[in-house]
């Protein structure tokens, strides 16, 4: 009888379970699509500068997607080029987007390495990777994407 009795209070505990796992915990969702929107130059010094990757988050889920922050790492034709964390609560609407700004740090050599390197390029290629992380669960997700700015977009 103790046995039943146990077995039921223990079945119905994890149904309860499953019904509050509703949260994003519970979930299958999808990282954000990450798109770099601008780079914001915002001081130098000798040995490394600082710069604000604006980021347009794109939320392919049917829920919204609340963030505690990001950490993103940019590399440009293949080369590191910045890396830095955002600890910004933003909510990405249901299918909707949202922006970012990321406070970033770049070494002087992989800044000079990347701009001689646009020397004669038609494209600048870009890949970001980080993580996101979801408010209010130790879930993480991951970021991987690349991109293209056409330069002969920006010349007048």
């Amino acid at each position: 009888m103790r046995r039943r009795a146990f077995l039921a209070i223990a079945g119905s505990s994890l149904a309860l379970a499953g019904c509050a796992g509703g949260g994003l915990g519970g979930r299958g969702l999808e990282p954000p699509e990450v798109a770099l929107a601008d780079i914001q130059f915002r001081g130098a010094g000798l040995l490394e500068q600082r710069l604000g990757l604006v980021l347009r988050l794109t939320n392919p889920n049917e829920v919204e997607l609340p963030l505690d922050g990001l950490r993103i790492k940019l590399e440009i034709d293949g080369e590191p080029f910045a890396s830095g964390t955002s600890n910004e609560n933003v909510t990405i609407p249901a299918l909707g987007e949202e922006t970012v700004t990321v406070e970033a740090i770049s070494s002087t050599a992989d800044m000079l390495g990347g701009i001689t390197g646009l020397a004669g390029l038609n494209d600048l290629e870009y890949r970001l990777t980080g993580t996101a992380f979801l408010r209010n669960s130790d879930r993480r997700l991951p970021i991987e994407q690349e991109g293209a700015v056409r330069l002969s977009r920006l010349a007048p």
